[in-house]
């Protein structure tokens, strides 16, 4: 079927006389209000609305894996009930919108593989109840800021594929929840912070192919849930100490070849 010159996968009853809660992908609660938008992979074109922001109960809009061009409207973040926000896999472009770090009740956002660029504003610590955080695969750049210490909620943070720079943030460290880090691929320098030690949790951390110095923390070696940790083509440098035997779930572990064994 086609809306609007775009030839859709699935587009039943879209712009008929049914109601909108019938729509293909549409999901409503407490009668006729609209609280799911889901359009995964189906051939979606064009720019992102912004009349979007007319529906006050939205939690859930994915327009994952379709055609979708231009920026995202910094109207989005006026979405009083949006929790996740998922439009990975476009051609999106520019900046992530300063208003989208306004939406708090956000749990999961997705704007991976595309083609964003500029900075990750400082304001990123005002997404207290993230769970999911994925920027991956964009053309994202400058430092992750300090204030990432705020999403202390944090599963899973991937921000690889980018051209991040500087150095990992310190305060990374307070994100005791985290399962998965993901920072590979990208233009980091200085060390391994001794604080990624406190992350409990910490089950996959990658930082292979950056411009990271330094030897491995000791304290890294107490995470006895990483079971991944892979950090080859860097400027790592050192022993592999022997304290080496606290990563008791470990099954992939990837080191420099500057690294020696003990």
């Amino acid at each position: 079927p086609n809306i609007g010159g775009v030839h859709l996968i699935n587009a039943s009853r879209w712009l008929s006389g049914d109601p909108e809660c019938d729509w293909f992908g549409v999901e409503c609660l407490m009668g006729d209000e609209i609280s799911s938008i889901n359009m995964w992979n189906n051939s979606l074109g064009g720019t992102l609305p912004t009349e979007i922001v007319k529906l006050p109960g939205l939690q859930h809009l994915s327009l994952i894996r379709n055609n979708i061009h231009g920026t995202i409207p910094p109207e989005y973040g006026s979405m009083p009930s949006l929790n996740d926000l998922e439009l990975g896999r476009n051609q999106l472009t520019g900046p992530i919108p300063e208003e989208l770090y306004d939406l708090t009740k956000l749990n999961r956002i997705m704007l991976a593989y595309n083609k964003l660029t500029g900075t990750l504003s400082t304001k990123v610590g005002q997404l207290d109840n993230m769970l999911g955080f994925f920027l991956q695969d964009n053309d994202l750049s400058g430092p992750i800021p300090s204030e990432i210490r705020g999403m202390w909620f944090t599963r899973d943070m991937r921000l690889d594929m980018n051209g991040f720079s500087g150095p990992i943030p310190t305060e990374i460290g307070e994100l005791r929840f985290l399962d998965w880090l993901e920072l590979h691929t990208n233009q980091l320098t200085g060390s391994i912070p001794t604080e990624v030690g406190k992350m409990d949790m910490l089950g996959l951390f990658e930082v292979q192919f950056n411009n990271l110095t330094g030897p491995i923390p000791e304290e890294l070696y107490g995470l006895e849930q990483l079971n991944t940790f892979i950090c080859n083509d860097n400027q790592i440098t050192g022993t592999i100490s022997t304290a080496v035997s606290g990563l008791i779930n470990i099954s992939d572990i990837t080191i420099s070849n500057h690294y020696t064994a003990v």
